[in-house]
């Protein structure tokens, strides 16, 4: 191609110098530029969130405001690209092109699997940057030096733009004459984001990897050499697995060089700040983009005077030509008026833009720190969020984030902290990084599987779900749900239920089990998961997810609690779940919004319970949190969790929430699970693994900062006195498998590979304690909400003798009660569905658990589970004495769909027809009991206050023994004790709404900030239907003899923690040559989908100068936050300092159960009022007549409120009431406190 050179005007200078300064700029322009009229150009630069729509208004009439101007429009459903050049007579010859779109990655074929793929996509660094491809400027405010070589890449490739390349051209012209190219158009995707160039990692050394893997070969491939300098070619374009989903480059740090690297700049970015909505390269974030574009670039011109090599891309994915139209005359007398217009006029407007912007240089915030404001005075509305990073302009600002290295709180984890470190100093760097990254989905028999140290007898780590039993095993219990767990409001039966599940997990194996669930905290009614925690309130999600620790542990196993934090539905918690019609513009996970104190007072308060407890693990949720995802949230886990809570155990990210690599592992990830990234299950891409080798070797991650990932691992297990697993030991190891129920199956079922062997071996996990604890809780767990004339509980000598039970809810749903993760709705509902499901020996419907009682008494029982045909019912109901209406509303986790409901309810109403059912027996039937199961609120309005509808009994999913614990209570066995774990509104919009729309910018937004559950009715005098707390009993009680002593005196402000133990420093592996990491091919051969920690390559990309997160540092601490210094937060904290008495007394003539609940009030300071909220509970069981204290410990934090500006609890003066009753508002006990 000949050689052409354009002359650079001022325009064009002005232009490059505005973008230096102002990123967004060029686009801008590129728009205003279609109007010719300088005024309003101008306006739309200053205006310039404007510009932003109007691109997409006028997407088909693109034109460059430098090279010309080009037409380019997609014709009406045929996908026909019409592109129009100008000739140097200007004159117009259009090219018509075919243009296929690619199917979206949910259509795609996926391509044979090799053992860990992922490494292939980083094998060689993407070329130098260059303006004329098509690439980003750069957008890092402090990249200056990328700035100004990208400003002079661009002049150059505007006065000489194609001679580089030609030389390239011709010096591999003979390496790729033998390939076939075709020329005569560029292929694209559409993309929901700007489209963006991918680099060629040169695949043909990578498919010969790819054969080497699946065919077992003896050796390492030879890797073919890769010029950085080459231009991109058809033939080196990645492969199809490469365009499914591409995890960011982030862990392959590029070679280093003069040249600007997108992939290191845009990814690397400080993981507390909102990513940058100007410019985002591929890199940024792989998922979330739905379809990912891959370009093929043409060498040879078509119509060489006309055409370019070169292209540029539009937010709708289709190419344009970037280069200039070319004229035979360079002088600028042989360029039109109309281009040389446009060119003044760009200069004029780079002018008037730049001077604009020097204006508000100091008034501008970066897009980053939208979010993010510097705390101010306490109880300032206008400045609720907190700023994780140094003020460079407040030298008082210390509110830096720190490195936290741990094992330097005293008295605390000491001796697990040294084991833990004599095990990993005897570590090899690839041993490490095993232990950190999961093996991959289906890869071992645990849902979450570690890499092994068999040189150390270190077996891979089980992980296993477990919040209601052992998920995806036989012949354990189903236990009931985490919401009828809370709902029991008894302290022994929390620790009781997590003693048996942590000993069935210990019996199948299990070393690290998922559970509690204190996240979600129950913030939306409709919340797909809010069964699988304790309710909504975090003083009761503390105190149960803190004895569910204790009771795993006790056992033996490794207690994750889950999860961390602000994930409070299930719509949108992941990109990749949400493809397809009007989802499509999803780009990025829903981002919870949480002010500094609410986040304090409310999200983190159990968390710091959990930590207190000695909880070993943390697993960091899916959504962002004020903009940057959880588990690569620095300010969240390293600062808030790791120093503030003083978190000595590991984090571990939910599966397939890593979204990152570098800036994950720095921002405080200890341990990925699975092992692939999100959706390629058992593909082999990791975001760790050897890419993780790979950044130890290249020192773009410290040894120390692995180190602390594993240490924190093993001393999990020191901590609460277990020996490591052993692969010595046959009862260390699991004893099922996750992916068949088969006894024997191939040693891999998941990917059907492997030799056969015994996978499951049957061991029956229950005993008589944990099947006896499963049924208390059921029984516990159910709470009486209406019993107008005592008609229950079901009598003979009441004149009690025809029953009808009706409804889908009472019998066997004919799909089987083990329907896979329990997605079945259509019986009787055990279990929510999802991750937390379990697979339950056998269940008891309420049907077959009252027929059985019935004729026990000699009853007659009639049954029906139509509820739509109702005309049968007439009779039946006219004629029975009493009649029980079963009724429920199920939800579950998000990649499953029930009825409609995405996991999240689509409202709050009974599921099927029941409420018809209900209206239509009650009009029959004069004494009508309503029995509902639901994994939360539903609205009863609509029968609740029906003068036949005697009765009405509430419960969560209460597990296998769901029938039987009815039935108790139905006849009186069991005194109902239970109590409402969440507020029952009289109207369906005093809930919080899910979030179920996508914004047009295809980022979602959660405000979690409204007052949590009952204290916004409180607070705003709303009536509910049915408090917090509220639940009737078959007897009756009363209070009396309330009492307050004070233990220690209060003071304002926390004292200093203690101080902090010296850092403890590794010797640090001395890292040998490069080839000690690689794949040992001739040692075994790798299984498909398996990650394991070897490179595949040697090339490590080293690179000079590496960009960290910012607040990220390895130093010692400047300061320590007063706030912490303890397990769960300053010691102090943890302090009583008041004890509170009370009396109760059983009036009634039934033995029963009470539930006092302890609630304060707090004074009213500088006008932040803080709502009263619980602060104590107990249950104690109560004979008829006789008398029961009740004790309640009041600490420090209990009265304590967050300060956003000392960044401290402190406690304010004034004025304390406390209210002892029965739930949220019959409080029939109060007194004070008074404190100066």
């Amino acid at each position: 191609m000949a050689q052409h050179n354009i002359p650079l005007d001022t325009g064009d200078v002005l232009l490059y110098i505005t973008a230096f300064f102002f990123p967004p700029f060029p686009v801008i322009i590129r728009v205003g530029f279609w109007t010719n009229q300088l005024l309003l150009n101008i306006l739309l630069t200053i205006l310039f969130g404007l510009p932003g729509t109007l691109h997409a208004l006028y997407i088909i009439y693109i034109t460059s405001p430098i090279t010309g101007s080009q037409d380019r429009r997609v014709a009406n459903g045929d996908y026909e690209r019409i592109i129009e050049s100008e000739s140097s007579h200007g004159n117009s010859s259009p090219i018509v092109q075919n243009f296929q779109p690619q199917k979206p990655i949910s259509e795609q074929e996926p391509e044979p699997n090799a053992a860990n793929s992922s490494d292939h996509i980083f094998d060689a660094a993407p070329p130098p940057y260059e303006p004329s491809q098509g690439g980003t400027f750069p957008t890092d405010n402090k990249s200056l030096k990328s700035r100004f070589l990208w400003v002079k890449r661009l002049i150059q490739s505007r006065t000489n733009p194609t001679s580089n390349s030609n030389q390239r051209h011709s010096a591999n012209s003979e390496k790729h004459s033998t390939k076939t190219t075709d020329h005569s158009h560029i292929k694209a995707q559409n993309t929901t984001n700007e489209a963006q160039q991918i680099p060629s990692n040169g695949t043909n050394s990578n498919q010969l990897q790819q054969d080497a893997i699946i065919n077992g070969l003896d050796q390492q491939p030879e890797q073919e050499e890769i010029n950085h300098e080459e231009e991109f070619h058809e033939e080196n374009v990645p492969p199809q697995r490469f365009q499914q989903l591409v995890p960011r480059f982030d862990l392959g740090p590029q070679e280093a060089d003069d040249s600007f690297d997108p992939s290191i700049n845009h990814s690397l970015k400080a993981s507390s700040k909102t990513p940058s909505l100007a410019h985002e390269s591929i890199n940024t974030r792989a998922d979330n983009i739905s379809t990912l574009p891959v370009i093929s670039m043409s060498t040879a011109s078509v119509r060489s005077s006309t055409f370019s090599e070169h292209s540029r891309t539009s937010t709708s994915g289709t190419i344009l030509s970037e280069h200039p139209t070319v004229y035979t005359n360079s002088s600028t007398i042989g360029i039109p008026p109309a281009k040389r217009m446009r060119a003044i006029n760009a200069g004029t407007i780079a002018l008037v833009a730049l001077l604009f912007n020097l204006l508000l240089v100091k008034a501008a915030k970066p897009i980053e720190q939208e979010q993010v404001l510097k705390p101010r005075m306490f109880g300032d509305d206008k400045h609720m969020y907190v700023n994780p990073n140094e003020d460079e302009e407040d030298g008082d600002d210390d509110d830096d984030i720190n490195y936290f290295s741990p094992g330097r709180l005293q008295h605390v984890w000491q001796a697990a902290y040294a084991k833990a470190r004599d095990v990993v100093s005897e570590m090899t760097v690839l041993e490490k990084v095993n232990l950190t990254t999961g093996i991959g989905w289906g890869s071992g028999p645990c849902i979450g599987n570690t890499g092994s140290v068999p040189r150390l007898d270190i077996p891979n780590l089980c992980l296993q779900d477990g919040p209601n039993g052992v998920r995806f095993t036989d012949f354990v219990t189903s236990f009931p749900s985490g919401l009828a767990t809370g709902a029991t409001f008894n302290r022994d039966l929390m620790y009781r239920r997590a003693k048996a599940i942590g000993r069935e997990a210990k019996a199948k194996g299990v070393h690290i089990l998922l559970a509690p669930v204190i996240g979600p905290i129950g913030y939306k009614a409709q919340g797909g998961r809010n069964w699988e925690s304790f309710g909504s309130d975090p003083y009761l999600q503390g105190v149960a997810g803190a004895l569910t620790v204790q009771g795993i542990q006790e056992e033996g196993v490794v207690a994750v609690a889950r999860h961390f934090i602000g994930y409070e539905q299930e719509h949108f918690r992941q990109e990749n779940e949400w493809t397809g019609g009007d989802w499509d513009r999803l780009t990025d996970s829903i981002d919870s919004q949480i002010k500094d104190r609410v986040l304090h007072e409310t999200y983190m308060w159990p968390w710091a319970d959990v930590v207190h407890a000695g909880v070993g693990g943390i697993m960091c949720s899916y959504n962002r949190v004020n903009g940057t995802y959880a588990c690569e949230n620095s300010y969240l886990i390293n600062y808030l969790l790791k120093e503030e809570l003083g978190f000595q155990g590991f984090v571990v990210s939910d599966w397939g929430a890593q979204h990152s690599g570098v800036e994950s592992a720095l921002a405080g990830l200890d341990m990925t699970m699975p092992g692939e990234i999100f959706g390629d299950w058992c593909s082999g891409k990791s975001y760790w693994g050897p890419l993780l080798t790979r950044s130890i070797y290249n020192d773009t991650i410290p040894q120390s900062r692995l180190n602390d990932m594993v240490t924190r691992l093993l001393a999990a297990f020191y901590s609460i006195d277990v020996k490591l697993p052993s692969a010595q030991r046959e009862e260390d190891s699991p004893n099922f498998s996750s992916w068949s129920f088969h006894t024997y199956d191939q040693e891999f079922p998941f990917q059907s590979y492997g030799p056969i062997k015994q996978t499951n071996y049957h061991i029956d996990a229950r005993d008589d304690f944990t099947e006896k604890t499963a049924l208390q809780v059921a029984r516990e767990g159910i709470v009486l909400l209406k019993n107008d004339g005592h008609h229950l509980p079901i009598c003979v000598h009441d004149g009690v003798r025809r029953l009808l039970v009706a409804g889908v809810g009472a019998g066997p749903d004919p799909k089987g009660f083990n329907s896979k993760d329990q997605q079945s709705a259509d019986g009787a509902l055990f279990s929510g569905w999802g991750s937390a499901s379990v697979n339950a020996p056998y269940g008891i419907t309420p049907y077959e658990a009252i027929a059985k009682k019935a004729r026990e008494r000699d009853m007659v029982i009639d049954y029906t589970s139509d509820e739509y045909d109702l005309d049968h019912v007439d009779d039946i109901a006219e004629y029975a004495d009493i009649c029980l209406v079963f009724g429920f509303a199920d939800s579950g986790e998000g990649y499953i769909e029930v009825d409609g409901n995405y996991g999240d309810r689509k409202n709050v109403t009974l599921w099927q027809n029941t409420e018809e059912l209900i209206l239509h027996v009650a009009n029959r039937c004069h004494k009508t009991v309503v029995v509902i199961t639901a994994t939360g609120p539903v609205d009863l309005e609509r029968f609740v206050d029906h003068e036949n509808v005697v009765g009405v009994l509430y419960s969560p999913p209460l597990g296998q023994f769901f029938g039987a614990a009815i039935a108790d209570v139905l006849f009186g066995d069991e005194n109902p004790s239970g109590r409402l774990p969440f507020t029952i509104a009289r109207k369906p919009e005093q809930y919080v709404d899910i979030i179920d729309k996508i914004p047009l910018k295809g980022k979602p937004e959660d405000d979690l900030n409204r007052l949590l559950d009952y204290r916004y009715f409180d607070e705003n005098g709303i009536r509910p239907r049915y408090e917090f707390g509220y639940g009737l009993s078959y007897t009756k009680f009363s209070l009396s003899d309330l009492s307050i002593k004070e233990i220690l005196p209060p003071t304002t402000d926390l004292p200093c923690p203690a101080p902090y133990l010296d850092e403890y420093v590794y010797a640090e592996e001395k890292l040998k040559d490069v080839d000690d990491a690689l794949f040992p091919f001739k040692d075994f051969t790798p299984v498909p989908g398996f990650i394991y920690p070897y490179l595949f390559n040697e090339k490590i990309y080293s690179v000079d100068e590496y960009e960290y997160p910012e607040g990220y540092t390895e130093e010692d601490y400047y300061e320590e936050p007063i706030a912490g210094g303890a397990l769960g937060g300053n010691e102090a904290l943890w302090n009583i300092l008041y004890s509170v008495k009370v009396s109760v007394t059983n009036i009634g003539d039934t033995e029963g159960a009470y539930v006092a609940q302890l609630y304060i009030d707090y004074p009213n300071k500088n006008g932040n009022k803080t709502p009263r909220q619980l602060r104590g509970f107990d249950k104690v069981y109560v004979k008829p007549g006789e008398t029961q204290k009740v004790h309640f410990d009041i600490l420090r934090r209990d009265i304590s409120v967050w300060d956003t500006e000392d960044q401290s609890w402190i406690i304010q003066p004034g004025t304390y009431k406390l209210y002892v009753g029965s739930s949220s508002r019959r409080l029939e006990l109060a007194g004070e406190v008074e404190i100066l």
